[in-house]
């Protein structure tokens, strides 16, 4: 089983943020586009024949469902990558608390699994099990500091 790792993470946040510049180009372009082109029309020098309008409402409409796709796209990649992001450390557990092996969030040791003194919460508990079953390698969170 080959991990999601940073910095796949990362680059697959770069290609986002490359679509999402050239797609906010487009806007401004159309932006522009409508700007020189309204007082043309509202004042009556230029006419356009339906045709032309109905080509430009296509290009509206297809430059927005493109829009709507890379958000839904750009939101699930955000969501799945979320804990390879975080650049910042975790912060400190009580006496009877450990951080989880999977999403090294803080919890009380009852509510947790214990594996080769690898703690995992009942949220991570199918992935680990599922890990765990497939023989991926697992490595620790970082100890955190009692509070």
């Amino acid at each position: 089983m080959k991990p999601h790792n940073a910095s796949k993470a990362k680059m697959e946040m770069l290609i986002l943020g490359v679509g999402s510049f050239v797609i906010a180009l487009a806007l401004i372009g159309l932006v522009i586009a409508l700007v020189i082109l309204y007082p043309q029309v509202k004042a009556g020098g230029m006419s356009f024949t339906s045709a032309d309008l109905s080509g430009f409402m296509l290009l509206v409409l297809l430059l927005a469902a493109t829009m709507a796709v890379f958000f839904i796209v750009v939101t699930l990649v955000a969501l799945r990558s979320r804990k390879y992001l975080l650049d910042e450390s975790p912060g400190a557990v009580g006496p009877n608390q450990a951080a989880c092996v999977e999403c090294n969030r803080a919890f009380d040791l009852q509510s947790m699994i214990e594996y080769n003194g690898l703690h995992v919460c009942a949220r991570c508990k199918p992935i680990f099990l599922q890990k765990l079953a497939e023989g991926a390698m697992i490595t620790p969170v970082p100890d955190r500091k009692q509070s």
